[in-house]
């Protein structure tokens, strides 16, 4: 599952309607990924943090380009484990 607080449900009145899940989840992922550290050779261009859980078998990441676009990203063993096989 990949995410962006810059994606937007629609517009209406000339402004933007926030997607509530995606902020919701947005939130939750800064929470989970606040301990760790910021890394990036060139953090002006390009941070992300990351974090792995072993006991969860789950990956969790978030990046910052260029200081305004956010993506995050998380998969786990049960979240693959449950999508539907390929034919």
């Amino acid at each position: 599952m990949v995410i962006s607080p810059d994606f937007y449900s629609t517009i209406e009145d000339d402004q933007v309607v926030e997607h509530q899940p995606t902020v919701d989840t947005v939130k939750i992922s800064q929470a989970y990924l606040q301990s760790e550290p910021v890394r990036g050779e060139n953090p002006s261009v390009f941070k992300y943090r990351f974090r792995y859980s072993p006991a969860e078998e789950s990956l969790a990441f978030a990046a910052q380009f260029y200081d305004f676009f956010d993506i995050y990203s998380y998969s786990s063993r049960s979240m693959s484990d449950a999508r539907p096989k390929a034919q």
